[in-house]
């Protein structure tokens, strides 16, 4: 009995820690604008038409069935408007409630992972309970990416663990959860060829393909293929056909016309659709890049498949994904910023990144928020204003760094017994 106190203060302090540094935003409205042009309206949908046919009676409805399971318990335990359109605060915390949990639980789930024989341990845990982007993320702006990264930390410790169905079924849970969640497939699919071979990847994609036909089948039945499939189809892309949606990035970096302009109404950022060069278009261009950047981390995940680098790979997919492409909102960071502090485990080089990126990712998300944000007494919306181009800056240099570290061995962690794991799959 002892050693199991022993052995469970630790995290137990951590969590509850965790939970302390968002119960002040959890308990306040926060920036709740989304929350009420969206999310509440959505609830009301639901209640009025049902939670199946609401991609049919709701056109702009662009997420997956999972956050929609979420709105339908949040407006069956308290109604989304009262007195006419007023949001209950509520409301506001059920919503949040999902969001704080999945960040807890990630928490909990990488400090069970780490091994004893390391600081880190107790570290990245902890870092990942202050890191104050996530905080305004979820507690003080009630956004749902760290759902999403709840499924792709289970969908890359699985990978970790050699699962090799699991690792399917959680993404294919990421993929009901957000449509962004498909930035992770490059990964999925390059270690499960490698490591579990052609027999087991096309059994692993079967299954969850079940899992997404399984929890689709009764909205398709709802509302329709053509209006079901909107999340991931015309609901997807150029809902902002703009260079940038207010993300501070290489679209951003380049166009010094828009540095004392966002965030703003993007109707006044420069659209995707001009002509760049060699008849491309903006949009074409950005995908290009990201195309070219993503082989270059294929290439590394097919060379290197044996090593224990999942989290540094994913990382760099999802960093390439904010970077790169136009028409990418600030929030599409918090991936790559949450990803970055669990890859310290797997190489200590990541230190140079993931500060970086946790600063960039807390500036782009509190520029946007017309409310101040306090995290440890300190107003970071005031003290990171004037920051935009620099922040920027530095997450280019993370992206250029990413490439030399998937490219280089050594400076590993060296905590994670990966040599039976090695020979198994050299073996097979």
């Amino acid at each position: 009995m002892m050693r199991f106190i022993k052995s469970a203060w630790l995290p137990t302090a951590i969590i509850i820690f965790a939970i302390l540094m968002r119960s002040y935003d959890f308990f306040q409205r926060g920036h709740d604008a989304d929350m009420f042009f969206f999310n509440a309206r959505w609830a009301r949908d639901i209640q009025r038409s049902g939670l199946f046919q609401l991609y049919y009676f709701t056109p702009d409805v662009n997420y997956p069935p999972i956050f929609l399971f979420i709105l339908a318990f949040s407006s069956w335990l308290v109604p989304p408007f009262i007195a006419g359109n007023v949001m209950p605060l509520e409301f506001v915390m059920i919503t949040k409630l999902f969001s704080v949990a999945a960040e807890v639980i990630v928490v909990g789930l990488i400090y069970f992972w780490i091994p004893k024989n390391t600081r880190l341990k107790w570290i990245i845990p902890l870092l990942l309970a202050v890191h104050p982007g996530l905080i305004a993320t979820s507690a003080f702006w009630g956004q749902t990416d760290g759902i999403l990264t709840l499924f792709l930390v289970l969908t890359t410790l699985a990978l970790n663990r050699n699962q090799r169905f699991m690792s399917w079924v959680w993404f294919a849970i990421g993929m009901l959860m957000k449509f962004q969640g498909i930035v992770l497939l490059p990964m999925v699919g390059i270690l499960s060829v490698r490591r579990f071979g052609i027999i087991s990847t096309i059994g692993g994609i079967l299954l969850g393909f079940g899992v997404i036909s399984f929890v689709y089948a009764p909205f398709v039945a709802g509302s329709g293929w053509d209006s079901a499939m909107h999340p991931f189809t015309t609901g997807a892309v150029d809902l902002n056909p703009v260079i940038t949606g207010n993300a501070f990035n290489l679209w951003y970096l380049i166009t010094p016309s828009i540095w004392t302009l966002l965030p703003a109404d993007l109707t006044y950022v420069p659209k995707d659709n001009v002509i760049g060069f060699a008849g491309l278009t903006l949009k074409n261009i950005g995908f290009l890049m990201l195309g070219g950047y993503v082989l270059i981390v294929v290439i590394s995940m097919w060379r290197q498949y044996v090593e224990r680098r999942e989290f540094v790979w994913a990382t760099a997919l999802y960093l390439a994904f904010f970077m790169l492409p136009t028409q990418i909102h600030e929030r599409y960071l918090y991936m790559a910023a949450a990803l970055s502090v669990i890859a310290i485990v797997q190489d200590q080089r990541m230190w140079f990144i993931a500060p970086v990126l946790g600063l960039s990712f807390t500036t782009n998300v509190l520029a946007v928020a017309g409310e101040h944000f306090y995290w440890f007494g300190l107003d970071l919306k005031t003290i990171l204003y004037g920051s935009e181009v620099a922040t920027a800056t530095f997450s280019l240099f993370c992206l250029i760094g990413l490439v030399w570290i998937m490219a280089t061995k050594g400076h590993q962690a060296k905590i994670i017994s990966t040599s039976e794991n090695q020979l198994k799959l050299e073996a097979a």
